[in-house]
C-alpha cells in the first residue's frame, strides 16, 4: 500500500510543535533523553554504564560522557577485556586531558589514565588472568557467576539491582560463584518497598554477531517487565544511536529536535555546510510482538497503524517534532534514534 493509499499516515513539515506533558500524568512513560548528557537525581534516579562483550569503537568524547555521568559501571565478563582495550587505544588522548577521565569510582588516584570498571561479573570465560589482575589492582571488584542457566546481562542486572538498592549487602562475599547473584537478589530485594529507579545503558548490545544481538533484546525485554524500576537504553557500540525498549501504553521521549549532545563535540555529520542540522532518524520496530501504533512528532505520523516483523514497520523516519515524540503502543515497541 502506498502512502497516499494509507489513511493512518500523516505526512508533517520538517518542524511541528510538540507539547511536553504534564508533570502530574501519571499514565505517560517518560524518557528524557537528557539524562545522557545532564546530571541525575541520584536519590531518585540513577544513571548505570553495562558494557558487554563487544567491540568498542565509539569516539572518546562520547564515551567519556556517558562514563562521567554513570554513577556506577559494570562490565559484563569479555566486557571487561573490551574496556581495557578501549583505554589502551586512546591512551595518549587520556594523558594529555583530564575531561574525559573526571573520576573512577573506585579509586582516589586521579592519575589513573584509564577507564576502571566498578564491577567485573559473569563466568569469566572470556577474561585473561592478566585482565582479571589488573583491574584487581586498580579497585574493581570482580563476582564469578559460573551458571551457564543464566545471562550474563541477567548476572549484572542482578548485581546492579543489589549495589543500587542493598549498599549495605557484601555482594562479593555473601553469595556463591555458581547462581548466588540471583538468590542474593531475591532475598534481599523483597524487603526494599520502593526500589531505586534506574536508566541503564548497556553498550554493546547492539551489532557485532546477529545472535548475541536478538539474545540482547530477548533479554531486555523480559527483565524490563520483571524490573519496571530500570528503564533500559541500548547502544550500538560502532554507530551513535540509541534503542529505546518502550512500554504497553503511552510513552514520551523528550529529545529537542536541534539539540546536539556534547555540544555537537562529535555530531559534526548532522551539521551542514550551511549550519542547518539534519534530522534524527528514527525507527519504531516491533519485535516482540505485533503492535498498534498512534505517534506524534514524526515526519511520517501514524494513527492505529498495525506494525509487525514480515507487515508494515516504520523505519527510515524522521523526528521532526520540536520537543520530541509521542508513541503510543499496544505492547512493547524497541526505538532507534540517532544522536
Amino acid at each position: 500500500m502506498s502512502l497516499e493509499e494509507d489513511t493512518h499516515i500523516i505526512e508533517n513539515e520538517d518542524e511541528i510543535h510538540v507539547s511536553l506533558p504534564s508533570p502530574d500524568d501519571s499514565n505517560i512513560h517518560l524518557i528524557d533523553m537528557s539524562e545522557f548528557y545532564g546530571t541525575s537525581d541520584t536519590s531518585t534516579n540513577a544513571k548505570v554504564l553495562l558494557i558487554l562483550n563487544q567491540d568498542i569503537n565509539l569516539p572518546l568524547p562520547f564515551f567519556a560522557q556517558l562514563w562521567n555521568q554513570a554513577e556506577l559501571k559494570v562490565c559484563a565478563d569479555g566486557g571487561s577485556t573490551r574496556l581495557l582495550h578501549y583505554s589502551e587505544k586512546h591512551r595518549s588522548e587520556l594523558m594529555k586531558s583530564s575531561k574525559y577521565l573526571l573520576h573512577n569510582n573506585n579509586k582516589d588516584d586521579n592519575k589513573v589514565n584509564e577507564f576502571v570498571p566498578d564491577y567485573i561479573v559473569g563466568d569469566l570465560d572470556s577474561i585473561s588472568e592478566t585482565v582479571r589482575s589488573h583491574f584487581l589492582s586498580l579497585g574493581t571488584k570482580i563476582k564469578q557467576q559460573s551458571t551457564t542457566y543464566a545471562h550474563d546481562l541477567t548476572k549484572s542486572i542482578s548485581l546492579i539491582n543489589l549495589s543500587l538498592n542493598c549498599p549495605k549487602v557484601d555482594i562479593i562475599g555473601s553469595c556463591d560463584d555458581y547462581d548466588g547473584l540471583l538468590h542474593l537478589e531475591t532475598k534481599n530485594l523483597d524487603n526494599v518497598k520502593s526500589p531505586k529507579h534506574a536508566t541503564v545503558f548497556v553498550l554493546g548490545a547492539i551489532g557485532g554477531r546477529f545472535d548475541q544481538t536478538i539474545s540482547a533484546i530477548t533479554y531486555v525485554t523480559k527483565l524490563s517487565a520483571e524490573k519496571p524500576q530500570f528503564q533500559f537504553i541500548l547502544l550500538n557500540a560502532e554507530y551513535m544511536e540509541f534503542v529505546l525498549l518502550l512500554k504497553k501504553g503511552r510513552n514520551f521521549v523528550h529529545i529537542k529536535k536541534n539539540e546536539l549532545f556534547f555540544d555537537g563535540a562529535i555530531a559534526t555529520d548532522r551539521v551542514t555546510s550551511d549550519g542547518t542540522i539534519k534530522l534524527r532518524n528514527i525507527g519504531l520496530l516491533p519485535l516482540v510482538n505485533e503492535v498498534v501504533l498512534s505517534t506524534e512528532g514524526l515526519k511520517w505520523d501514524v494513527k492505529n497503524w498495525n506494525s509487525k516483523v514480515g507487515g508494515n514497520v516504520s523505519s527510515s523516519n524522521l523526528v521532526v517534532g520540536d520537543n520530541g515524540l509521542y508513541v503510543e503502543s499496544s505492547d512493547y515497541l524497541f526505538v532507534n534514534i540517532e544522536f
